[in-house]
């Protein structure tokens, strides 16, 4: 599903990642973690197409295609999704007609709501921000709800979260993970991004990466994450 080979990137005129190389098949969930400046949201930044992180060396082949020669754009409409820890606010854009929007429109907004209301309910996610414009005023949690709500949206194939769960309390990431494994039920591919053991511990991962230095130092599958809770992170998945 997704293949990144070497992959290199800078930002500000730095290097910051220097070889990447991660193979994640239809269906896996990864867990990727790593100390902070480490590169990880590098990493997501550069895959989604932002232009402040040029690619430099090296590939990424997403369902047998070239992801890097597609416009940012083009990446989503081909199912390739990423989540942001800090999503931008959409001044004047309702949110329900938004997600109504990139939905692609194939029943009416008041069917899509009634569903998109259903859905809430099943996910314990208040309902009311609908009426608002994209991630306006929005709490930090709110933000993170609004993401998930986008994933059912659009119904990618393969999703990246930058930090999904930060900011969450203990009752907030138990649904959380509960909605991950409910993407994961629809065999959508997944790479999480977190600093939470808690967190990774509830998601049951196939495999948890260790990004240092701008490079995956370790790699093992989900058998290491009672280890982690036990021994803690760099002395059990670093050395």
């Amino acid at each position: 599903m997704l293949e990144i080979c070497d992959f290199c990137v800078e930002h500000a005129q730095t290097q910051i990642l220097s070889g990447v190389n991660l193979s994640v098949k239809k269906g896996e969930l990864h867990v990727l973690m790593g100390p902070n400046g480490s590169g990880k949201t590098t990493l997501v930044k550069a895959l989604s197409g932002h232009p402040s992180y040029p690619v430099m060396k090296g590939g990424v082949t997403f369902q047998g295609m070239d992801l890097l020669a597609l416009p940012p754009e083009d990446r989503v409409k081909e199912g390739f999704f990423t989540s942001f820890q800090h999503p931008v606010e959409i001044p004047g854009v309702g949110n329900l007609a938004f997600l109504h929007q990139i939905a692609g429109g194939g029943v009416s907004k008041l069917e899509f709501s009634l569903q998109l209301q259903r859905k809430m309910g099943a996910w314990g996610i208040e309902t009311d921000f609908l009426k608002r414009d994209v991630n306006v005023g929005f709490s930090g949690g709110q933000k993170k709800w609004n993401e998930l709500l986008q994933i059912y949206a659009l119904q990618p194939k393969c999703v990246i979260f930058d930090e999904i769960d930060s900011g969450l309390d203990i009752e907030a990431l138990q649904r959380m993970a509960k909605i991950v494994s409910e993407f994961r039920g629809l065999c959508i591919t997944q790479v999480v991004i977190t600093h939470s053991p808690q967190f990774l511990q509830k998601l049951c991962p196939d495999f948890v990466h260790v990004l240092c230095q701008g490079k995956i130092v370790k790699t093992s599958d989900g058998n290491s994450v009672d280890k982690l809770e036990e021994k803690g992170f760099f002395r059990c998945m670093c050395c």
